[in-house]
């Protein structure tokens, strides 16, 4: 398995970032034109199908049967982290996922002899899979706050914790809660992008529900979108008073 998540790493014989990175991207793009390959991996070469050629006999001699290509286009038959947490994903197992989620999709990878289109899809790809990841924790810490039944039950332990409370916020028992905990995570996902109004709702909901001190947080970065934030209806619309409006009016 190919791990892309928290950095690229080396895969068998084949140690070279630009090569590792190609069959990353071929893994979870699929099939791809052997031209289109060429020019997104080698925009400036003066001849991209000959850097092609030789980096896929490289990566035929360090692994086997790993890499497909005809005329035309090229494939790879392998599994990437980012396929094991998916599949983590919709299974429910929230233990596998938080210990697969390690770190941003290809952290580092920026700037290693990389063209504008490529260094677009990674950070694109990057905050798909961080968003896809939220949301994930954000359905279970949810599921948690009401007792769902049938919610597949993990050890506090064993899930993604955020950092302690700042001096002189204790930790309850309820800052620990495993749907706190989960909230949290969710908004503290590394590589996503900010999270839009939806999700800080929810999260906010979550944390200021437990109590947890990241609520105040969470309810500032909510205020930065611009519309003022509306935690209990996300289906109202119009301005909310937040706490103390009356008096300073």
């Amino acid at each position: 398995m190919l791990h892309t998540l928290g950095g690229l790493r080396h895969l068998g014989e084949v140690r070279q970032p630009k090569l590792l990175l190609m069959l990353c991207f071929l893994a979870l793009e699929g099939r791809t034109p052997r031209r289109t390959l060429a020019q997104l991996f080698w925009p400036a070469s003066p001849r991209p199908l000959s850097n092609l050629s030789v980096a896929l006999s490289t990566l035929r001699a360090g692994l086997p049967h790993v890499v497909d290509a005809d005329a035309d286009c090229v494939r790879a038959h392998l599994e990437t982290d980012v396929h094991a947490l998916y599949s983590a994903l919709e299974a429910g197992d929230q233990a596998s996922a938080a210990a697969l989620y390690c770190g941003p999709f290809l952290l580092g990878v920026e700037g290693r002899d990389m063209g504008a289109e490529l260094e677009e899809w990674v950070l694109a790809k990057r905050e798909a899979i961080a968003e896809r990841y939220r949301g994930a924790l954000l359905t279970w810490a949810e599921d948690r706050a009401i007792g769902a039944p049938g919610v597949a039950r993990t050890a506090p332990s064993a899930l993604p914790a955020g950092p302690a409370p700042g001096p002189g916020v204790p930790r309850t028992a309820a800052t620990t809660t495993p749907a706190a905990l989960l909230a949290e995570a969710a908004f503290r996902v590394p590589g996503a992008p900010p999270a839009d109004a939806d999700a800080l709702r929810r999260i906010y909901r979550l944390l200021a529900g437990a109590p947890h001190p990241a609520a105040a947080e969470a309810w500032e970065e909510a205020a930065e979108q611009g519309p003022e934030f509306r935690p209990d209806d996300p289906a109202e619309s119009g301005p909310t008073r937040r706490p103390g409006d009356d008096a300073r009016a």
